[in-house]
């Protein structure tokens, strides 16, 4: 509100259970860290379990970063699109054009 920010260079603002392994490591935050971000919301919303977890910050982060997320109760029409959000290489994602001609009307 007075003009400052809350993002620094070298800072990490967010849940870790919605960061991208980019963004967990402290790397560059980019529009496909959001398509990542947004996948885990939708195993949160749909499931009501996070994609990652862990018992500590750093436990999530390195889950974010490594683990293959869990999608135990993920409805089976939203399971490619999800896996295809969660990619963990930010190559690997969807843009948000591809994703909304893969979801369709």
């Amino acid at each position: 509100m007075d003009g400052s920010t809350f993002t620094h260079e070298g800072t990490v603002i967010g849940s870790p259970t919605y960061m991208s392994p980019e963004q967990a490591e402290g790397g560059p935050v980019t529009p496909a860290s959001d398509m990542f971000s947004l996948g885990s919301l939708l195993v949160a919303a749909a499931t009501g379990h996070d994609a990652f977890g862990g018992d500590s910050e750093l436990a999530i982060r390195r889950s974010v970063r490594y683990a293959n997320p869990d999608l135990f109760g993920l409805p089976k029409g939203l399971r490619k699109i999800v896996l295809w959000c969660l990619a963990k290489d930010p190559g690997g994602r969807p843009s948000p054009d591809l994703l909304i001609d893969a979801i369709g009307d």
